[in-house]
């Protein structure tokens, strides 16, 4: 299902700037600490620059920054949580949805450099945002992942997949997509889900701190059960 949504784009300087001005200065997913305006001029430059793009407004003493760019800086600055998504193939981008009342996903411009691109999606779209590239393909009639070898029991090491570092997992012929949810506190993992390609169809992993067990799937798996599994990441956590 194709969803529309419209895209922010700021570089790695108009980020930085508006994240500063709320006195932000660090934020998971973004090397703030690696931007740098090394001159007045060029900061005057880049703020000229913010208000003809109607990022900021100036009244001549200050500057005021405008919607959206006020709200996506609130919910980089208030998210708890995040969920980052990194595909195996280099034809998607790595997405971090900050989870807020709406979802605010960004990613690295692949056209612009040094460039963000942000958007707003509803929670209940968050399904439907995956299945635009990320998710597999093979469904049947009935939205079913179907497996003609059921029963067929894969050996994993479930320790060492719900440990290892994204870059490596994804040097594994049969991974295809991690999913990560991040606590923006504590930088900690507290949910993690794979898709791995198998002869014929797709197993899912999923492990989460909460119950602190491992669930492996790799027979029939129902869409609507997949969706279910990917929704509990937009769960509130517990205090």
């Amino acid at each position: 299902m194709e969803i529309n949504y419209e895209v922010y784009s700021l570089s790695y300087r108009e980020l930085a700037i508006l994240l500063v001005s709320k006195g932000i200065d660090k934020i998971y997913g973004f090397p703030l600490e690696q931007i740098t305006i090394d001159s007045d001029e060029k900061l005057i430059q880049t703020l000229h620059h913010m208000v003809k793009r109607k990022i900021l407004t100036s009244d001549g003493e200050a500057f005021q920054i405008n919607e959206p760019y006020e709200t996506i800086i609130n919910v980089l600055k208030e998210a708890k949580d995040i969920v980052v998504i990194t595909p195996k193939t280099e034809e998607l981008p790595m997405r971090c949805c900050y989870l807020g009342k709406k979802i605010l996903v960004s990613e690295i411009s692949i056209i612009q450099k040094d460039t963000m691109k942000l958007c707003f999606i509803e929670r209940d779209k968050f399904i439907d945002f995956l299945e635009e590239g990320y998710l597999p393909e093979q469904l049947d009639k009935e939205n079913e992942w179907v497996d003609p070898k059921e029963g067929v029991i894969f050996d994993l090491n479930i320790g060492e997949l719900m440990k290892d570092e994204t870059n490596h997992l994804l040097k594994r012929e049969d991974i295809k997509l991690v999913i990560d949810k991040i606590c923006t506190n504590s930088g900690k993992r507290t949910s993690r889900i794979l898709i791995m390609e198998r002869p014929l169809n797709y197993q899912i992993v999923n492990w989460d701190s909460y119950s602190n067990k491992e669930d492996v799937t790799n027979i029939i798996y129902t869409f609507s059960n997949m969706k279910e599994r990917l929704n509990m990441l937009l769960r509130e956590e517990e205090a």
